[in-house]
Order: structure tokens, then C-alpha cells, then sequence
């Protein structure tokens, strides 16, 4: 309750109407989420190709990719990008869809767009030592990797990268070391000890 009542107590300096940037993100938030728990069809129901909005190109674009239909994601991408140029998530989403679809070239120039638009964003740093490392570019991979463990010390996935990296170099303690932090933070003491 004195919980409730402190944020309570903070929202009252919260504006009455959030402006139009918190909406548009809210918006994109909502979109991206449906599309990616809900099947392709119902969200081109619920974004038909006659609404241009930014959540719409958003939500068509998951759409598409899960049906699998990469050039039609890349289209929603495109035109999501013509709309929202400087939104580093949008160039993130764009590497990830190109990422897994074995575009790894692309995917890198993508997720290096994104980490030019949102620097220091430890999901984005990780994405991009990820396609670094499919590309061989270890060094590279090591040095974004690390600086994403430093902005977000409590993302396991950067750690499994980290150490896939390092045991890349043969340096097999700092992997067993990213390998044990992986484990703490997946709440595996046994595997955690093991390293």
C-alpha cells in the first residue's frame, strides 16, 4: 500500500494527457507486442495495409517475418524507416529479421545503424557483437560485447556471446567467467558452479 501511495503521489505531477511522442511509443510498444504473440493473421486484421501509421508498418513488419515472408517484412521496414529515420529499434528490428535470416553482412550494417541512432544500448551492443561474431569479426565482437556488459550488467545473453567470443580468442577463462555470470543471472547455481 505505501508503495501504491508513493507512485500515486508521483503521478500527480505527471501530466494529464501524455504528449505525442509517449503515445506514438506506447503505440509501438502495443504493436510490436501483439504481432509477435499473436498470429500473423489476426494482427493484419488489426493493422490493415490501409492504416500507414508508424504501429502498423511496425506490427506488419513482425507479421511478415513470422509468417516467414522477409521480403514483405523488409517492406514494412522500409516504409517504418521512411517514417521514423532516427529510431535506432527500427534499424535493431531490421538487423535481427536479416540476422536470422542468414544476411549477416546487412544485418551488421543494420545493427550498426541502430547502435549509431541509441548508443550505449546494451540489447543493441548485443545484437551487433552477435552478428560480428557470425561474421568472424571477433575482436569487434569482444569489444561491443564488453561495453554492452557494462551498460546492463544483468543480460545473460551478452554473457553467452562473451563467451563465445573469448573461447573464439582461446581465452578460456574469461569464457568459463561469462559463462558462470550467464548462469547467476538464469538462476543456475549447479551450472554456475561448474565454471
Amino acid at each position: 500500500i505505501a508503495a501504491l501511495r508513493s507512485a500515486t503521489s508521483l503521478a500527480k505531477d505527471l501530466p494529464a494527457q501524455p504528449d505525442d511522442a509517449l503515445q506514438t511509443a506506447f503505440a509501438r510498444t502495443q504493436a510490436k507486442l501483439r504481432a509477435f504473440l499473436q498470429p500473423p493473421e489476426e494482427t493484419f486484421q488489426r493493422f490493415p495495409k490501409s492504416n500507414q501509421s508508424e504501429a502498423a508498418h511496425l506490427a506488419r513488419a513482425v507479421a511478415q517475418f513470422k509468417r516467414p515472408s522477409l521480403e514483405a517484412a523488409l517492406e514494412e521496414m522500409r516504409a517504418l524507416i521512411a517514417i521514423a529515420p532516427n529510431n535506432g529499434f527500427n534499424y535493431d528490428l531490421l538487423g535481427q529479421m536479416l540476422f536470422e535470416h542468414g544476411r549477416i553482412a546487412p544485418a551488421i550494417a543494420a545493427y550498426e545503424k541502430a547502435n549509431q541512432l541509441a548508443p550505449e544500448n546494451a540489447l543493441i551492443l548485443t545484437d551487433l557483437g552477435k552478428s560480428y561474431l557470425a561474421a568472424d569479426r571477433v575482436d569487434e565482437a569482444i569489444a561491443v560485447l564488453e561495453q554492452a556488459s557494462r551498460q546492463n550488467h544483468a543480460m545473460a545473453s551478452t554473457q553467452r556471446q562473451l563467451a563465445t567470443a573469448y573461447g573464439k580468442q582461446g581465452k578460456q577463462g574469461q569464457s568459463y567467467l561469462a559463462l558462470a555470470r550467464e548462469a547467476a543471472l538464469q538462476n543456475e547455481p549447479e551450472d554456475m558452479l561448474r565454471y
